[in-house]
């Protein structure tokens, strides 16, 4: 009884034959990255991110709004559940803030505005990760001056010393000042020459101080 592959050619049956392989590991392949990385957090249930020396500045004019407390808590998203390397796995859903000012106009109020994700950004080189923070926006009101800065804040994440600390560079932090709604109004705004689009460094940086009945924030991989 002859089978389909009698009729074949010997070279067209190796032809076939390697078509079928490469297929097969394209597949695999593609399987394979789709699946990604992937990483566990622990700790919690909640997280207190302690701020030190945090400030708001606008590099195109070198102005800062800074804040002598800015904390940042919530909980963490399923601790001790395996997810991509990109997933999210603390929402940051509070800000305490106080004595936050800038030198020209004094006294300022710097609010969260809705609620922030931290998430990783890439795989771990020695103990530290590239993290980000998706959805940070902070409302800023001065004495006539009022903005919103928002973006995705660049930062990196250490588990052996808890630290948070924002990626400061030429090109910011990964804010700007909105534009639209939240775009400068007010004199004090016109004074500093603060407008829609500029870049915000953020300084300083966050120490994870749990909470009573939570423990340390820990990363293992695979």
């Amino acid at each position: 009884m002859h089978t389909p592959w009698t009729h074949l050619s010997r070279s067209a049956a190796a032809a076939l034959t390697t078509f079928i392989v490469s297929v097969l590991l394209l597949l695999a392949t593609t399987t394979s990255a789709h699946a990604g990385p992937t990483y566990t957090p622990w700790g919690g249930p909640s997280t207190k991110f302690v701020g030190t020396g945090i400030g708001f500045e606008d590099i195109e004019v070198a102005q800062s709004v800074d804040c002598s407390t800015f904390d940042l808590s919530g909980p963490v998203i399923n601790p001790g559940v395996q997810r991509s390397i990109l997933a999210d796995f603390v929402t940051l859903s509070a800000v305490a803030s106080s004595g936050c000012a800038n030198p020209v106009l004094g006294a300022c109020v710097v609010s969260q505005v809705g609620t922030w994700y931290l998430a990783f950004d890439g795989n771990a080189a020695g103990g530290t990760w590239p993290v980000k923070v998706r959805g940070m926006k902070v409302s800023v009101s001065c004495a006539q001056c009022a903005f919103t800065a928002e973006g995705t804040l660049k930062a990196t994440f250490t588990p052996g010393t808890a630290r948070l600390t924002p990626v400061v560079g030429t090109s910011g932090s990964g804010l700007v000042i909105s534009s639209g709604a939240g775009a400068p109004t007010g004199l004090g705004c016109v004074l500093l020459d603060l407008v829609a689009g500029d870049r915000i460094a953020v300084k300083g940086h966050w120490t994870n101080v749990p909470p009573s009945g939570s423990v340390a924030l820990t990363i293992t991989e695979p």
